[in-house]
């Protein structure tokens, strides 16, 4: 058992084998190899592997034959086959979903002197969509950009009240109950500081 090997059975009687490529110093199980793994088979057909292969993580659906998530050598990672993300919730519905009584999302460029971006990258002719609801409706405040025709929509109390054409042109709706678009172009709009 030099170097804190695992003892394992071999195939002669009566012998055991020290396992070099597996030991335990007592406080760390150390797995090595080209691309060592560690298998975790439970008793129904739900198992998983994680493995290291050229400083590549992965936890590998292997029911699924699926990588679940990856991290990379350079320190990226990412989720892969439809993986859905819960914040406090077991039953995400969405790819990532995060359910708690004060739920935030935030994003801290940590002071320094950059950007900060949030991107929505979709297919052509689809729309953008931001949707602000409750527990009555879920989409009745909505901002999204149709990238069929190029606008940008807003709507409150689940209708559109106003958007912004490609050329830059201001509709608006007249009324609560005036379903229709007004085109703005051209129109006074007095500001007066009362």
């Amino acid at each position: 058992n030099a170097d804190n090997r695992l003892i394992t059975g071999s195939g002669t009687a009566n012998t055991l084998e020290g396992e070099s490529n597996l030991t335990f110093d007592g406080n760390d199980l150390t797995v090595t190899g080209t691309a060592p793994c560690v298998n975790l088979t439970d008793t129904d057909a739900d198992d998983y592997k994680i493995s290291n292969t050229q400083g590549v993580l992965a936890i590998r659906d292997t029911t699924a034959g699926a990588d679940r998530f990856v991290i990379n050598d350079n320190g990226t990672g990412y989720f892969q086959s439809n993986f859905l993300v819960g914040g406090t919730t077991t039953s995400p519905g969405a790819t990532f979903h995060v359910k708690n009584s004060y739920a935030s999302v935030k994003i801290d460029s940590d002071g320094a002197n950059n950007d900060v971006n949030l991107y929505f990258k979709i297919g052509a002719n689809k729309k953008n969509i931001i949707n602000f609801g409750d527990n009555d409706d879920a989409d009745i405040g909505q901002i999204f950009y149709d990238h069929n025709g190029d606008y940008m929509s807003f709507k409150t109390n689940t209708s559109e009240k106003l958007r912004i054409t490609s050329t830059g042109q201001l509709l608006l709706s007249q009324s609560n109950t005036d379903t229709t678009l007004n085109n703005w172009t051209g129109a006074t709009i007095n500001i007066k500081n009362t």
